[in-house]
């Protein structure tokens, strides 16, 4: 069950483009690349 999740992850399965995260943060969410490159 958790292989089949992660497979499910990899292909995409997690993309949400509605930005209900951001809704419920009040703000833009921000990528692991681009939170790294502002540490840099």
């Amino acid at each position: 069950m958790l292989a089949d999740s992660d497979v499910g992850a990899s292909k995409g399965g997690l993309f949400d483009d509605s930005h209900t995260l951001s809704a419920l943060l009040g703000h833009p969410t921000t990528s692991l690349a681009e939170s790294v490159k502002g540490i840099l």
